[in-house]
């Protein structure tokens, strides 16, 4: 993956993303009634992972 000026994204700037994501997916799951939060330590690969699993068990749920 590069930026707009072709340069490798370093890992700092993954990590704000990776939190940016985790924020925002929280106040999703708080606004819908969820109980489930995302994991603080969780990887943006974890993240995808995780996500299709709660989405999974909260449709069965329904």
């Amino acid at each position: 993956m590069a930026t707009t000026r072709r340069r490798p994204i370093r890992r700092s700037t993954w990590a704000r993303i990776g939190k940016r994501m985790r924020e925002d997916a929280n106040r999703v799951l708080i606004a819908v009634g969820s109980v489930a939060r995302v994991p603080e330590k969780l990887t943006l690969h974890g993240l995808r992972d995780w996500y299709a699993v709660v989405s999974d068990q909260e449709q069965r749920e329904t």
